[in-house]
């Protein structure tokens, strides 16, 4: 088994600067939002459907 060096990366890990600032890191987000498929209500009528995609070809 090899002993193998990992530097430490972070906030508080890096030596202050000269000027006394402090290394900041912008906050990732938290979560992910995913695109999921908008559902049609089960009691549309299909003749209102093909319309409205009529509709919007057109458009």
């Amino acid at each position: 088994m090899k002993d193998s060096y990992l530097p430490i990366i972070g906030q508080g890990s890096q030596p202050k600067e000269d000027d006394g600032v402090d290394l900041d890191f912008i906050r990732l987000p938290s979560a992910m939002m995913t695109y999921s498929k908008p559902q049609l209500p089960l009691d549309l009528d299909p003749q209102a459907i093909v319309k409205a995609k009529a509709l919007l070809e057109t458009v």
